[in-house]
């Protein structure tokens, strides 16, 4: 029903609705390929793209996404938790790491 309606499809939450329809439906590629599209205009894509690259190890990707968020939604405190999240899993993995290379 959604894509009958042109007025949500030119809308970022048009787009998340499409997103969630299609996930909700059991699409989860036409579901993923929205919110990569979308990115961080939208905080709902956003967050769920950061979360991934997050759970996958790719700190750098989180990150990107996570600062760009907060320069669209600075007031959004979830944001701010997931950042200082992302930024103790990377200090734990650069200790890690260290350790590992230490003879």
């Amino acid at each position: 029903w959604v894509e009958g309606r042109k007025d949500l499809l030119d809308t970022v939450g048009g787009q998340e609705i499409l997103a969630r329809a299609w996930a909700g439906e059991g699409d989860l590629v036409k579901a993923t390929r929205i919110f990569e599209m979308l990115g961080p205009q939208s905080l709902e894509a956003g967050l769920l793209l950061a979360r991934r690259a997050f759970d996958a190890d790719n700190f750098t990707q989180a990150r990107e996404l996570i600062e760009a968020l907060l320069e669209q939604f600075p007031e959004r405190i979830e944001l701010r938790a997931t950042l200082a999240e992302l930024t103790a899993a990377e200090q734990a993995a650069a200790q890690a790491a260290g350790e590992m290379a230490a003879p």
